[in-house]
């Protein structure tokens, strides 16, 4: 199939060649954007106590179970 004879479907407007770079955005960080992290600190603590409780519990038994098979129990 050749792609040329297929019809042009965008009319996007090809940038103007003559305009300088833009300038990337000033990435300086304030106090009041460092604050706003803070705020989920604490359920983030919980959530991550939940799940490590949870695979010390996985892994305890696994590992007993995968001993007690090795062993013929």
């Amino acid at each position: 199939m050749d792609l040329s004879k297929l019809p042009k479907l965008s009319e996007t407007p090809k940038p103007p060649e003559n305009e300088p770079p833009k300038q990337s955005p000033n990435l300086s960080y304030d106090r009041a954007n460092v604050d706003a992290v803070d705020a989920g600190a604490a359920a983030m603590l919980w959530v991550s106590l939940v799940l490590g409780v949870l695979c010390m519990a996985i892994g305890r038994n696994s590992a007993s179970y995968l001993i007690a098979k090795i062993r013929g129990q």
